[in-house]
Formats: structure tokens, C-alpha cells, sequence
């Protein structure tokens, strides 16, 4: 496996499509929640569909994540990839559709995209790069991360000043999509193909590993860090608004919230790289996310403290959560299985968290019971982590899968 095929094209050209591509895999989601209000009122949705939307992309994530290792494997990692791109551009373009049904469907279809992109990205890293799986998983996590937090601050000015007003702020993300796929098709695909996603014994492949308690803490450390996020994401803007802050201010504080993100993003390699295992950086992002969660119910007159905690807990923990399918693995396959498992049981957790959310406020007419219930799982998410921050399951091909190595043997 190794970086062979990185060397033979230039590996600064697909590192380059590759954080183009990452620029696309959260901006289409995280761009609605600052406009969630606006569509909800345009459309007659109430705060329960609302959620149902906002987790129409997990749903497809989980759904559809166990799929993206086969489909590797059948056409290769690079075709699978550029698919995803063309049909992440499709399912923008159908969102910004009139109609309520387009809405939904457009978003389920960009759900499909991003849930086959976030499944393959660790495990082509894990292949060409192998030597920089945290460095370059910050890389991209960074990306992903700016462009979201432009997204989250622009779509509130471009609405209320583009024609079209929502859908065109949604819609206009379909030009960096194809942006991306161009890219794709210009570097991956005109390289020497690196083949299907590679096996480790012939005519076998790793299977996802149901039985393995290494796989599921890391699991269930990326469903709650899944589940905080994308409520945040989804209903920050609304709590905000409710505690007495403007609709624009509340966009742009949560852009702010996703830049904290980012420099949290950037400063987790260089920590993990001094550290022996990733259980303390684990439980610290967690309990920041828990500070934050509780400043919007006991300082809601100090918005900017909530974001800055919520902003740094959600960058420490996805890079982890991500970081985790490559470090946790030995090759490739292995790092694809467990990233399959670990999308789609956590992000069918995580799934739940936009409606439950909408569901406490609609019937509490509060937003403090939904605010109780993600801090509760900021502290299951903690003690999970301690579980999920050391240890590896053995390689593609062995048969015993309910083993982890020997926590001194864990990649750093």
C-alpha cells in the first residue's frame, strides 16, 4: 500500500484536490441551520420537520455508509470519490428546486454523497498517505471546517440580498462541487490507477467489526460527537435567537463557533503528537462541549463564551473521531471497515439528535430540557473516549476481530 501512487503523479496535486474535495463535505449542511428559521416559516414546517430535515443528511449516512467500502472495491476508491462529488452537486442543484418534496430529496441525496466521501477519505489516506494519517486528517478536517464556518456567515446576507433569497443561499455551493469534481477527474483519475480499495489476502476483505469493543467505543465516540455537532449546527442559531440575538448576529456567531473549530482542528495534531494515546485529548474536547452546552443555560447574556467552548470542543473531536479509523487500523481495508461501522451506527445516532431536539422544544416550549440532554451525552461521550483513545484491531483478513493490540502498541 504505502504512498506509491501519491509519488508517482506528485503528491502535492492530489493533497490539493483532496482539501478541495474536503471543502465540500460540511458546508451544504451546516449552511442551513443559520436559515432554518427562514425556510421553516417560507415552507410551513414545524420545529419537529424542521429536525427531520435537518437529519435527512445522517439518515443518509447511515444508511448508506456500510456501502461505500463495497462500491470501493468494485470500481476503486478514486471512481467512488468523483461519483460522490457529481452526485453532492446533484443533490445541491435539486434542493434549491421549488417544493417542498425537492427540499428534502435534494438534502437526502447530498446525505448519500457526503456519507460515501466520509467513509472513503480515511481509508485512501490510510493507502497513499499512510505516513501523515493525523496531520493530513487535520488538513482536511481544517478545510471542511473554514469553508463550513464561511458558509454558516454568508447564507444569511446572500438571502436576504440574492434573488431567490433561501435557495439561491443554499444553492450556491453547486459551483464549488463541480469545482471539486473537475479537480478530481484532472488529477486522481489521470494518475496510474491505485486499482479497488486494495485486500489484504487475496479474494478476502475486512469485515466490518461488529465484535470488536475497540470498534465500538470508536463508534459510539464518533456518534456523540456526531449527535452534539450536528445539533449545534442545526438549532445553535434558534437558542440564540431565543436568548435575544439578532438572526444575523447568530449566523455569524455561529461561522465564529466553526473558525474556534478550525484553530482547535489545527492545534490537535501537535498535541497528539506529544501525547502516548488520545484518551486525555478525548475527554478534555468532550467536557468543552459540556462547558458550553450548560454557558447557553446559566450566561445566555454571554453567547460568545457558549460558541468559543462549543467551538472548541467540536474541532478537538472530530479531528479524533476521524483521526481514530486510521489510527485504530493497520492497512487500509481494516481503516475502511471500521470507518463504514462507525458512520453508520454513529451517525444513525447522530441522526436522532436534530429531531429529539426539535421534538423537547416543540413539546417543552423550553430550550432547556434539549440543552440538558446534550449535556448528558457530553458526559457518556467523555467516558467513551477513554475507551476509544488507545489499542488497534489487527489487520484485514484475521479472523479475530474482538481483540485489540496492546494499548503500548497504539499509533500516535
Amino acid at each position: 500500500m504505502g504512498s506509491a501512487p501519491g509519488r508517482r503523479v506528485g503528491a502535492a496535486p492530489l493533497v490539493l484536490s483532496l482539501l478541495l474535495m474536503a471543502a465540500n463535505l460540511r458546508v451544504s449542511l451546516t449552511s442551513l441551520g443559520p436559515l432554518l428559521d427562514g425556510v421553516s416559516a417560507d415552507l410551513g414546517l414545524s420545529s419537529t420537520v424542521a429536525g427531520v430535515l435537518s437529519a435527512a443528511p445522517l439518515l443518509a449516512f447511515a444508511a448508506f455508509s456500510p456501502l461505500a467500502p463495497p462500491l470501493a472495491r468494485r470500481i476503486g476508491i478514486e471512481r467512488a470519490l468523483l461519483a460522490a462529488l457529481l452526485a453532492l452537486a446533484a443533490g445541491i442543484a435539486l434542493r434549491s428546486v421549488p417544493g417542498v418534496a425537492a427540499l428534502f430529496v435534494g438534502t437526502a441525496v447530498l446525505g448519500v454523497a457526503i456519507a460515501v466521501a466520509n467513509v472513503l477519505t480515511p481509508a485512501l489516506v490510510k493507502r497513499d498517505f499512510a505516513g501523515s494519517v493525523g496531520g493530513l486528517t487535520s488538513g482536511y478536517v481544517t478545510v471542511m471546517g473554514t469553508v463550513a464556518a464561511l458558509g454558516s456567515a454568508l447564507v444569511v446576507p446572500v438571502s436576504h440580498r440574492a434573488p431567490g433569497g433561501w435557495r439561491t443561499a443554499l444553492g450556491m455551493w453547486l459551483v464549488l462541487a463541480l469545482l471539486a469534481a473537475g479537480m478530481w477527474g484532472a488529477t486522481w483519475m489521470r494518475r496510474p490507477s491505485g486499482g479497488p480499495l486494495p485486500e489484504r489476502r487475496p479474494g478476502r476483505h475486512a469485515r466490518l467489526p461488529w465484535r470488536a469493543w475497540l470498534a465500538w467505543a470508536v463508534t459510539l465516540f464518533m456518534g456523540l460527537q456526531s449527535f452534539g455537532f450536528y445539533v449545534v449546527i442545526a438549532w445553535v442559531p434558534s437558542v440564540l435567537r431565543g436568548n435575544g440575538v439578532a438572526e444575523r448576529a447568530a449566523g455569524w456567531q455561529l461561522g465564529y463557533l466553526q473558525v474556534v473549530g478550525v484553530l482547535a482542528s489545527l492545534g490537535t495534531p501537535l498535541v497528539m503528537r506529544r501525547v502516548r494515546d488520545q484518551r486525555l485529548l478525548a475527554v478534555g474536547g468532550s467536557l468543552a462541549s459540556l462547558l458550553g452546552y450548560l454557558s447557553l443555560l446559566v450566561t445566555p447574556g454571554w453567547p460568545l463564551v457558549s460558541v468559543t467552548l462549543l467551538g472548541i470542543g467540536s474541532g478537538v473531536t472530530i479531528v479524533l473521531a476521524l483521526a481514530f479509523m486510521g489510527l485504530r487500523t493497520a492497512d487500509a481495508p481494516t481503516a475502511a471497515a471500521l470507518s463504514a461501522m462507525a458512520q453508520s451506527i454513529g451517525y444513525l445516532i447522530a441522526a436522532v439528535g436534530p429531531v429529539l431536539f426539535g421534538l423537547l422544544h416543540s413539546v417543552t416550549l423550553s430550550w432547556t430540557a434539549p440543552i440538558l440532554l446534550l449535556s448528558a451525552t457530553a458526559v457518556v461521550q467523555a467516558g467513551v473516549g477513554l475507551l476509544a483513545g488507545r489499542g488497534s484491531l489487527p489487520p484485514a483478513g484475521d479472523v479475530d476481530l474482538t481483540r485489540a493490540r496492546a494499548p503500548g502498541g497504539a499509533e500516535r
